[in-house]
Formats: structure tokens, C-alpha cells, sequence
């Protein structure tokens, strides 16, 4: 009685729109948060786009109450079918786009000064050259580096965090161990 009791306060509160803070007093309570935040996450980390609350929670309560469903499996998979051709669709759309702003940048970084181009297509800027041989693909290296995405935005940098770092060659991307050696 009490799981009833509990989806049919959560799909009452779906239904009107409104979000309640719940009550959180019993065992029962917090294990039902625990499982329909982790539920909430997990549907969010999939990028499942826009849902609609009342027929969503009209799902959860059917199922937990054991309600006859008001689809079938055939048009519910029939209808996730969709949803993921055009999630598809949308990924690659936006894939497009962002290849071609690559490309755009990539050809402008090209033409500033001091930027090297390697026949893979990698670019790199020295700031301060080393001194002595290059390295082997089979030797470790202490280097400071900087990299950032086509935007400009740093995403990582031995600079920030006060020393060098230290690789093996054989264990780093192509384009870093191919600048160096």
C-alpha cells in the first residue's frame, strides 16, 4: 500500500506540474528518492531530450501500480525507434557543423606566424625551443603544454600546474608524440 501511496503522490505532483520538496522521514521515502534520482540522472546523462511529466509519470505509475500499459511493446518500440533516428539525425547534424568550424579554424591557425604543419594535418606552435636531441617513440619526456579546443578554451596545461609533466612517447596521442620526435 505503501509503494501505491508513494507513485501516486509522485505522479499527483507530475500531473499538476508542480514540484514538491518530498518528505524524506521514513526508510521507504528515502530509498523511493534514492531510486528516482539515480532514475532522473541516468535518463538525463542519455540526453533523452524533452519529456512529457504527465505521461511519464503515467508510465511509472501504471508499471509500479501494475496497471494494464496504454501502449504495447510493438508501438513503444516503434516510438523509440523514432526517437533515436532522430537523435541520430540531430548528432550528426551538429557533428557537421562543428567539423566544418574545425576546418575553418584549422585553415586560419594555419597562416599565423610561427605555427608548424605537419603532412597529418597537425598543427603546433613552439614557445620555447629545448635543446638537445629529439626524442625516440621509446623515451619518456618532461615537457610543459598547453592545449585548447578550436574555440580557445583551455582544456588542460602543465603550465597551471606549476611543472612540467612527464610522458612515455609510446603512451600519448599520435599528435603529441609526433611534434616531438
Amino acid at each position: 500500500m505503501k509503494k501505491k501511496r508513494i507513485v501516486l503522490m509522485l505522479a499527483a505532483a507530475v500531473l499538476a506540474g508542480q514540484v514538491q520538496a518530498a518528505e524524506l522521514k521514513t526508510f521507504d521515502q528515502r530509498y523511493s528518492y534514492t531510486l528516482g534520482t539515480r532514475m532522473a540522472k541516468m535518463l538525463k546523462a542519455q540526453g533523452i531530450g524533452e519529456l512529457d511529466g504527465v505521461a511519464f509519470g503515467a508510465a511509472v505509475a501504471d508499471v509500479i501500480n501494475e496497471k494494464p500499459l496504454q501502449m504495447t511493446d510493438e508501438e513503444m518500440s516503434e516510438v523509440l525507434k523514432i526517437r533515436s533516428e532522430k537523435a541520430a539525425k540531430e548528432r550528426a547534424e551538429k557533428a557537421a557543423k562543428a567539423l566544418e568550424k574545425s576546418k575553418a579554424f584549422m585553415a586560419e591557425n594555419a597562416k599565423k606566424p610561427g605555427i608548424t604543419v605537419l603532412e597529418s594535418g597537425l598543427q603546433y606552435q613552439v614557445i620555447k625551443p629545448g635543446t638537445g636531441e629529439s626524442p625516440e617513440m621509446t623515451d619518456t619526456v618532461k615537457v610543459h603544454y598547453e592545449g585548447h579546443t578550436t574555440d580557445g578554451k583551455k582544456f588542460d596545461s602543465s603550465y597551471d600546474r606549476g611543472k612540467p609533466a612527464q610522458f612515455a612517447l609510446k603512451g600519448v596521442v599520435k599528435g603529441f608524440s609526433e611534434a616531438l620526435t
